[in-house]
């Protein structure tokens, strides 16, 4: 897909599965919110690139030991990108392999 916007969200997500945090930093836009499903059950937020981050390394990467990010489909709705995928991880403690179907409106 040749949309910049699609190409950014697919090396954050790259970044992640590696977790590299840092690297996803890099592509991260100074005004981003990201509002995970967990973290929109609790009214949470995550404002700027240090709190998104600051997120993955203290809620994803302290408890899976690894957590990868599939984008299969993109779609522009409106100014929106409309992503389905899906995302597999294994918890560290549990050892459970996750393999689930997702959609994200980024």
């Amino acid at each position: 897909m040749s949309d910049d916007d699609f190409e950014i969200v697919r090396r954050v997500w790259a970044a992640a599965g590696r977790a590299d945090p840092e690297g996803m930093r890099a592509d991260l836009h100074p005004d981003i919110v990201a509002v995970p499903f967990g973290a929109d059950l609790e009214g949470k937020a995550y404002r700027g690139p240090d709190q998104v981050v600051g997120w993955f390394r203290d809620e994803i990467l302290s408890t899976w030991e690894f957590f990868r990010v599939i984008p299969e489909e993109f779609q522009r709705v409106g100014e929106r990108l409309l992503v389905t995928g899906r995302w597999q991880a294994r918890g560290i403690e549990s050892g459970v392999d996750l393999d689930i179907a997702a959609t994200w409106v980024l």
